[in-house]
């Protein structure tokens, strides 16, 4: 490690913020005498292009500049392989050359020795956000160019095959889903000659939808008072919106959200108080398997009411139609399908762990690097 050595960030490297042109002059279209307009979004996809006019009060940036996300959830996010105008969310980093390899300093600005120092500086700031004077104290390790170059080709290495890794354990991941997925079509679709084709309406004692939250009558959190849930049309935690004393439905239900993900389904064993944005089916056990019930409205494929807001209500649900078994099929189909469902978790728990000790593995290689280990 000799003649390494440790230097503040601001040191060798400048910064540049980015520019906020008024939205009266974006286009959406590209146009003679119009540059790209280039926010956090724009790094991650296409769909949204903005255009500006051309100006001299524009920040520009090419593909081999390095950006640091500057507020909010963005702080510290490091882009890069774009060409435009980007804005004030933005700051470009510029490194001295002399003392910093491009490739390296990239390394340097998503590891840990970085992100960790900046997360601090950034909390401690009202806006969650950062300056260049924030980060100008920042220690960076600094071997020659020519040892940067030779700690480039060995991250380079094992990014490489770790990305590759990670990519096939996101593929088989999907595919999990995707063959559990069509599994369930294959049984819910492909009826027998003794299966019948049943309106939801048909297969339930009572389909509601919530009412309002109850008044002066409920809690965020379970207490011995509160101690009802109330479900809303949430995916987080289920829908749980929070606790009260009114039990309205007692038997064995599903709800479904009306609005927001809409068709999301849950099976309610125990009682509850549904609320506004979902719609509650309370099913004839004589003849559904409420577990059956389940897998085929998750099958159902809900067309919004044409409304502004996209939603649900009782009328349309109550028209959707189900193949419907007998109930002794229905219960060995779903021995079936919760078997393989059970199986399907298990996979996709081993491949999310999978992906946390691949990022892991990155985070512990730059660790390494910016402590002059590797």
């Amino acid at each position: 490690m000799k003649n390494w050595h440790t230097k503040k960030l601001g040191e060798i490297c400048d910064f540049e913020g980015g520019s906020q042109p008024p939205k009266s002059t974006f286009a959406y279209e590209p146009h003679v005498g119009y540059i790209r307009f280039l926010q956090i979004r724009d790094f991650g996809n296409d769909k949204n292009i903005t255009y500006i006019p051309a100006s001299k009060k524009n920040r520009l940036c090419t593909r081999n500049d390095i950006l640091i996300g500057r507020y909010g959830a963005s702080v510290g996010k490091i882009v890069t392989n774009k060409f435009g105008a980007y804005n004030v969310a933005l700051m470009k980093t510029i490194p001295h050359s002399d003392n910093l390899n491009k490739k390296y300093f990239y390394y340097y600005l998503i590891s840990n020795e970085f992100q960790t120092r900046l997360s601090k500086v950034a909390s401690r700031s009202a806006q969650a956000g950062f300056s260049k004077d924030d980060i100008y104290n920042f220690p960076v390790l600094t071997p020659p160019i020519s040892v940067q170059e030779r700690i480039i080709q060995k991250l380079d290495k094992v990014f490489e095959s770790t990305e590759k890794a990670m990519k096939n354990t996101e593929n088989n991941l999907r595919n999990t889903k995707e063959l559990f997925e069509s599994y369930l079509q294959q049984i819910l679709e492909n009826s027998k000659k003794n299966w019948q084709e049943k309106k939801i309406v048909d297969v339930c004692k009572k389909i509601l939808a919530g009412g309002d939250v109850p008044k002066n009558n409920y809690s965020k959190e379970k207490t011995n008072k509160f101690f009802v849930p109330i479900y809303s049309n949430g995916v987080r935690d289920e829908g749980l919106f929070g606790f009260t004393t009114l039990e309205k439905i007692k038997e064995p239900s599903i709800t479904i959200s009306a609005r927001g993900t809409i068709g999301y389904s849950v099976i309610r064993k125990d009682g509850f108080y549904p609320v506004v944005r979902v719609i509650v089916l309370i099913p004839r056990t004589d003849i559904v398997d409420i577990i059956f019930l389940n897998y085929a409205v998750s099958r159902l494929k809900f067309i919004n009411s044409g409304t502004s807001i996209p939603q649900l209500t009782v009328p349309m649900v109550k028209n959707y139609t189900i193949i419907l078994p007998p109930l002794r099929e229905q219960v060995e189909i779903v021995k079936k399908l919760d078997g393989l469902s059970a199986q399907t978790k298990k996979l996709e728990e081993n491949y999310k762990q999978k992906l946390l000790l691949l990022d892991e593995l990155k985070k512990s290689v730059l660790a390494k690097t910016f402590s002059g280990d590797l």
